[in-house]
């Protein structure tokens, strides 16, 4: 579920997505609670988003860690650019969980460029090109 919805580009699609699957009778507790989470990013209800995303993330933990990964890095991307040290800790959770995800490390790196910690962020986008030489973005970085 969570990569229909995190590979939709448009709001609208999201929210098409979120609203079926809402509908959807055999929907777990857990996918309800992802459901939620977009729905509360999708409203501007970022805190509560976090909040979701953070119970989320403390039931995947040791059951389904590709979940447990994403919910730490969907936190990490909605602190990013008001709390960089949060993001920075949400993003290295996220690796703990799973380590051979390219988007993971560039998203941490550019965290660590606005601590300027630059030396330490080039480390991140290095290991982003290794893990998949064609992810672009950590080209730019």
């Amino acid at each position: 579920m969570i990569k229909n919805i995190s590979n939709l580009q448009e709001v609208g699609s999201v929210t098409e997505t979120v609203q079926k699957a809402l509908q959807s009778t055999q929907l777990s507790l857990v996918e309800r609670a992802i459901v939620d989470a977009y729905l509360l990013q999708q409203n501007g209800k970022i805190a509560d988003a976090i909040e979701k995303w953070r119970s989320i993330a403390n039931i995947a933990e040791g059951r389904d860690n590709e979940l447990a990964a994403h919910a730490w890095f969907s936190i990490g991307g909605f602190l990013s650019s008001n709390n960089p040290e949060e993001a920075l800790r949400s993003y290295d959770k996220a690796i703990n969980f799973n380590p051979n995800n390219a988007v993971f490390y560039n998203d941490r790196g550019a965290a660590k460029s606005l601590l300027e910690q630059y030396e330490s962020a080039i480390s991140d986008y290095d290991k982003a090109i290794r893990l998949n030489p064609e992810y672009a973005d950590a080209y730019y970085n």
